[in-house]
């Protein structure tokens, strides 16, 4: 036995375990939760002990506790007999113990534990159950008391060693610590010495709870809150924790509901003390005001509560149990009017919507939804919903939605309308026309699946489910006789006006309010054996059965007399003494019949005979076949035929059959297709998580990681992969990628993809590439083919976009109908003789290291093939913008800029930065705001002198028809694709202060005609102007006359080298518009960039050099010296550029020219090829002034210097080809000349 303990104060797993502690299940919860395990276990579903899980919950003391996905861990570990200790409240006490009796988790199927769960707390999401019908045992011991008893065997023990996190919400103690207390059993007997006590499933007391009280609420989870210091009955609701009962009224007097008193509890809130009712196996109830009674029972009637801000009214009544059952009975009595008074109220509404339509006044529709007559209009939130409604239309307008959804026949535009669902608009349209809608809300929805048809859920329902769903009540109201039935319900004859969508929904409302039951009506077949894709019939004894075309069996439990499975449109072959002489199609569902006083199920078929009967004994041989055969109730054998009436065939089976009669052929599947008509493609295995699988969907690709990993050998399998190869998509169980320790609830192979090509990629596109680019190499499919719910995956979304939660939300879709591993296996066995090994990686060629590979693909593809449906990703898809991992040098002046103004622009000479310093700034100002932003956030554009407003916004492309002809086209530009992506990101955001920012970069911006270019959006570029600002202006497109509205959200960062303009030059307008940030040559990026101590030490080596040459000096790399002297020289340049009669401060060199220098070589060309050329440009190939401007030769002296000789060819008029030592020789000699400006 082990000793679990949960610990917290309003922790998700305490609150959970509060509620459990109170759930001793009412006998009308534990009948729903039997009939959920029954419902499963009929379908064959159940992989565990149903029985001891059903005779559990005939237990009055029955509780369940239950653990989600996140505490799996803790799950696993737990058995029937252990125990479980609870620490709760404030002061924190160790209140409750319960042995464990019975766990429920990964053997059950998912979508029953989600119904149990639903059931019993109002939500799916506890995975894991356990149950206990030993009651549970509340105790009386102080935190401080337990830790005491714990460091007996634990020296120096605190609580919070087992809690360390708010993240752990139980724990498991240590066996070791147990065996000093003297064991499980004596440590537990131990703590119930402190006033342990049994809780026992009770209702001794009986309350009145007053919701409209103003320290009083019922929440939409079904506690009742109330501020405790106004309770003057506070310690009698506190003795009924667990043991009462509660009626629920609103402030008409209503009755809301009625709930057991569960667990009570507590919390501060605004200074005040509150507490929360948990009201357990509440039960709503529509009925009229009860003030009457409550005066006649002597109870104060919550009116006053209206008028009166402080109401004197205790919001909680103590009640005696017969009053509370006078009260209960006048509810029950209510709820069971005279059904006559439906017809009435029915007509009363049909006469208010033909006044509403002809008024068109809020009047008429508050009468129309009044709920006295209006069904889908709950008393308690009828002022809310009205005002819901008129908040965003008039009564004209709703009037004028619902003629025109008549007209149009699309009765989904009324729920449209805020304030409507589908049971509001389908009972509004049924008024005004009952002949064409039938009212959708749950009692329909309740009667219709009774009756064996599939409702649409009417908070889901879309139009075209609805138009099913009024065709099924149809086909209902003639199939059942429900008018016939109806008459039988009232007691008065039925209205000749009443409509058959009427009188369905008149027989729908007796059902649901347990006045009649639907039950008796169903003729249908029971279905006691699994369904199948075809059927086989034996008739040779049962000669009628083919002439009169019917298939007939006794009503009972023998499998091969099951009819009841048989669907219309299914197809089952008809066998008469050796031959198959054709199949029938089941034309109508089977119902049960009584022959001469005996049961049977009877259905409808259509004949179709075989021009050639097929002789049994021809296709005997391909039939046997294992794959071919159905698990269960297949009409073969090894020796012949099963003697019985009724049996199961394969898809395989039923498509050779139809083939081999002559009557249809089938295709293959594509997928199949190619592998059988390609020998010589190879077959591989790709093995990742389910997030994984979601973004290869998305871009139709897979992925391999780099060549650093596991030695290369991804890149190597990456070239061995050919265009043509198949590969067979496996999803792995752990999940490594979101979440904390995920698992999906099923693994195996799930879909087979065709190669398109290789390719690699510079984007980061999977989730785990937000930090560093992961996976270059990719694997591109020409198509894709997976067994899963395609419809239900967020293909148009990339996952690094989605939450954890939301891509979690799409692992159930995704493994839809994969054929499981366990499968994969077995047919690895049969066809290859082996499994299929799984410890080569995640990426194997099958074909190259298995024997069989052939067989085991074909035989995957063809049971995968039923379920296939083809991917087609999104043709484009944006990436992940990549991070900057440090705050950038000003950032935050750039951000303030950029926020104040909306544009900036980084002027400067050329080298200094200024497009490297605007990106690193935009990626790593996008990443403040998320962690995975779309590379569509940021985006660059090159302005040159040609470029024009038809580029950068939009403009006419002609385009070549089908025809030959041509065709003109308007095409956004840059600038306009930014704008839509930018506004839809504003636009969609739920807190539009925080929207995500969007920045367009305009390298060299001065190059283009700015004018020009922006056109009539310049308007727009101040904040003010922009959507939703307060001087918001409309401006329109040149060429298509669209609105511009540029959003708040996007910014424009330009850079300007001003070697080629001052901004002077530019025009004034866009001056305006923007903020200009100065970057300058920055000669203390040196240090940092090559880890000098400081740039006076870069000086000081520079002396050195000059003084014993850069071989007599010690440096950290072999070309710091030159390095170091190329700086101080650059410097001495800049200097000499800015006293310069016609230069200015526009036309330095920037530092950018000695980055990244790795040798003497990288100096020589950088001063060679960048510095020396781009001083030419400046001076116009006028070497006399550069020399004597910029390196201070006096040119008027005769004879040549070492500087002219090392750097320039004067005769020539060019720049000489320089060597190490003469650059080292020229550059000592100039900077040991110049008088420099340190500051």
């Amino acid at each position: 036995m082990a000793i679990f303990m949960a610990r917290g104060y309003k922790d998700p797993f305490h609150r959970h375990v509060s509620q459990s502690l109170g759930n001793c299940f009412s006998e009308q919860r534990r009948e729903e939760l039997q009939s959920a395990v029954r419902a499963h276990s009929e379908d064959g579903q159940m992989d565990f002990d149903s029985d001891r899980l059903l005779n559990l919950l005939e237990k009055e003391t029955v509780t369940a506790w239950g653990a989600k996905e996140k505490d799996f861990d803790l799950f696993r570990q737990i058995s029937p007999g252990d125990s479980f200790l609870m620490r709760t409240g404030k002061p924190a006490i160790v209140q409750y113990v319960q042995q464990i009796d019975y766990t429920l988790g990964g053997e059950a199927p998912r979508d029953l534990r989600a119904e149990l769960s639903e059931t019993i707390w109002g939500s799916d999401d506890y995975e894991y159950l356990w149950f206990s019908e030993t009651p549970i045992t509340e105790i009386e011991l102080r935190q401080e008391e337990f830790e005491s008893i714990i460091r007996e065997a634990y020296e120096d023990f605190n609580f919070d060693d087992w809690f360390p996190s708010q993240s752990t919400n139980a724990t498991r103690i240590d066996e070791e610590v147990l065996a000093d207390l003297g064991g499980e059993r004596t440590f537990l007997d131990r703590l119930e010495e402190y006033n342990g006590e049994d809780l026992q499933p009770g209702a001794s007391h009986h309350f009145l709870f007053y919701e409209a009280h103003d320290a009083a609420g019922l929440t939409d989870d079904h506690f009742f809150e109330f501020k405790q210091t106004a309770v003057e009955h506070w310690s009698e609701v506190q003795d009924a924790e667990n043991d009462g009962r509660a009626a629920v009224l609103d402030d008409e007097g209503c009755i809301l509901g009625v709930g057991r008193v569960g667990n009570i509890e507590g919390e501060l809130r605004d200074g005040s003390r509150y507490k929360k009712v948990n009201l357990i196996d509440w039960q709503p109830v529509s009925a009229d005001s009860v003030t009457e009674l409550l005066r006649d029972l002597g109870i104060s009637s919550p009116q006053p509560l209206i008028d009166q801000s402080r109401p004197h009214l205790d919001p909680i009544t103590l009640l005696p149990e017969d009053k509370f059952e006078a009260i209960l009975k006048r509810v029950s009595e209510e709820q069971s009017t005279d059904l006559h008074t439906y017809w009435e109220l029915t007509k009363t509404k049909r006469e208010i919507a033909d006044e509403f339509l002809e008024e068109r006044t809020r009047e008429e529709l508050e009468h129309l939804l009044d709920p006295s007559h209006f069904f889908s209009q709950q008393r308690r939130m009828y002022q809310s919903d009205l005002d819901q409604i008129f908040d965003s239309n008039s009564a004209s307008e709703i009037a004028e939605t619902i003629e025109t959804a008549i007209e149009n026949d699309a009765p989904g535009q009324v729920t449209e309308v805020n304030g409507f669902g589908w049971a509001k608009a389908t009972e509004l349209l049924a008024a005004v026309e009952p002949d064409t809608y039938s009212i959708l809300n749950e009692r329909s929805e309740t009667a219709m699946s009774v009756l064996g048809y599939e409702a649409p859920d009417s908070s889901t329902a879309s139009p075209e489910e609805y138009q099913n769903f009024v065709e099924d009540v149809e086909e209902a109201v003639s199939g059942f006789g429900l008018r016939e039935t109806a008459e039988d319900i009232c007691t008065h004859e039925l209205p000749d006006w009443a409509t058959d969508l009427e009188v369905a929904d008149f027989v729908f409302n007796a059902h649901y309010k347990g006045e009649y039951d639907l039950e008796e009506e169903t003729t249908e077949c029971p279905v006691t054996t699994e369904e199948a894709p075809y059927y086989w019939v034996n008739q040779k004894n049962n000669p009628a059965e083919i002439e009169e075309e019917y298939l007939r069996a006794p009503a009972d439990e023998n499998p091969n007399h099951d009819i009841g499975k048989l669907g219309t449109g299914d197809i089952v072959f008809n066998h008469v003494s050796g031959d198959i002489i054709g199949y029938s199609e089941v034309t109508e569902s089977p119902q049960i019949e009584t022959v001469d006083g005996e049961e049977y199920c009877h259905a409808e078929v259509s004949l179709t005979r075989f021009n050639d009967p097929l002789r049994l004994a021809d296709v005997f041989s391909y039939l046997i076949h294992d794959d071919i055969q159905t698990e269960t109730y297949y009409p073969l054998y090894d020796e012949g035929i099963n003697q019985g009436y009724l049996f199961n065939l394969s898809q395989a089976a039923g498509e050779y059959l139809l083939e081999e009669a002559g009557v249809k052929s089938f295709e293959t599947h594509p997928a199949l297709d190619h592998h059988q008509k390609n020998s010589n493609v190879s077959v591989w295995r790709f093995s990742v998580t389910a997030s994984d699988w979601l973004t290869i969907l998305r871009r139709g690709a897979m992925h391999l990681w780099d060549a650093n990993r596991d030695d290369g050998r991804f890149r190597e399998q990456w070239r061995e992969t050919s265009p043509g190869d198949l590969v067979l998509f496996h999803l792995k169980e752990e999940e490594d990628k979101v979440g904390d320790g995920v698992t999906v609830s099923d693994y195996g192979i799930f879909g087979v993809g065709i190669v398109d090509k290789k390719d690699t990629k510079s984007d980061r596109w999977w989730y785990d590439e937000d930090e560093a680019l992961k996976y270059p190499y990719l694997i591109r499919f020409d198509e894709m083919y997976v067994t899963s719910d395609v419809e239900e995956l967020d293909l148009e979304t990339p996952v690094f976009a989605l939450e954890d939660d939301e891509i979690i939300s799409e692992f159930e879709p995704l493994i839809a109908g994969l054929l499981q591993w366990s499968d994969v296996s077995e047919l690895a066995e049969e066809s290859m003789g082996r499994d299929i090994p799984l410890q080569s990686g995640s990426y194997a060629n099958l074909t190259a290291t298995l024997n069989g590979v052939e067989s085991f693909t074909s035989s995957v593809i063809q049971r995968l093939a039923p379920h296939l449906s083809e991917v087609s990703p999104p043709e484009s898809f944006p990436g992940m913008l990549p991070l900057s991992e440090d705050e950038p040098d000003d950032a935050k002046k750039l951000a303030n800029q950029l926020e104040r103004n909306g544009q900036l622009v980084l002027y400067g000479p050329p080298g200094t930065g200024k497009t490297y310093t605007a990106t690193r700034f935009a990626r790593w100002w996008i990443h403040q705001q998320n962690n995975r932003p779309s590379d569509q956030r940021f985006q660059t554009v090159t302005f040159h002198p040609s470029y024009s407003y038809e580029d950068f916004m939009e403009g006419l492309t002609a385009n070549a028809t089908d025809e030959n002809l041509v065709e003109y086209e308007y095409e956004d530009g840059t600038f306009k694709e930014v704008v839509k992506q930018a506004r839809n990101g504003y636009l969609e955001a739920a807190d539009r202060d925080s929207a995500p920012r969007y920045v367009l970069l305009i390298d060299e911006i001065n190059r283009g005609n700015l004018s020009q270019i922006f056109g009539e959006a310049i308007t727009q570029l101040e904040m003010d102007k922009r959507l939703d600002q307060d001087e918001s202006v409309t401006v329109r497109w040149a060429h298509t006359g669209d609105p511009i509205d540029l959003p708040p959200n996007l910014y424009i960062i330009g850079t300007m080298n001003t070697a080629d303009q001052s901004i002077a030059q530019v025009d004034a307008a866009l001056r305006r518009r923007f903020a200009f940030v100065g970057c300058p040559p920055d000669y203390s990026v040196f240090v940092d960039e090559y880890e000098f101590d400081s740039e006076t030490a870069i000086g000081s080596l520079a002396n050195d050099v000059i003084t014993s040459g850069r071989e007599g000096v010690d440096a950290a790399e072999d070309h710091y010296p030159l390095l170091a002297l190329s700086i101080r020289a650059l410097k001495a340049i800049n200097e000499n550029i800015l006293s310069s009669r016609d230069l200015n401060k526009g036309k330095q060199i920037g530092h950018s020219y000695l980055l990244d220098i790795k040798s003497t070589d990288d100096l020589v060309a950088a001063w060679q090829f960048d510095i020396l050329p781009l001083l030419e440009e400046y001076y116009f190939g006028d070497f006399d002034r550069l020399r004597r401007e910029v390196f201070e030769i006096n040119v008027e002296t005769s004879s040549e210097t070492v500087i002219d000789s090392n750097l320039f060819e004067l005769n020539e008029h060019k720049i000489a080809d320089l060597e190490v030592d003469d650059l080292e020789t020229t550059l000592g000699q100039f900077v040991d000349s110049h008088e420099f400006n340190e500051q």
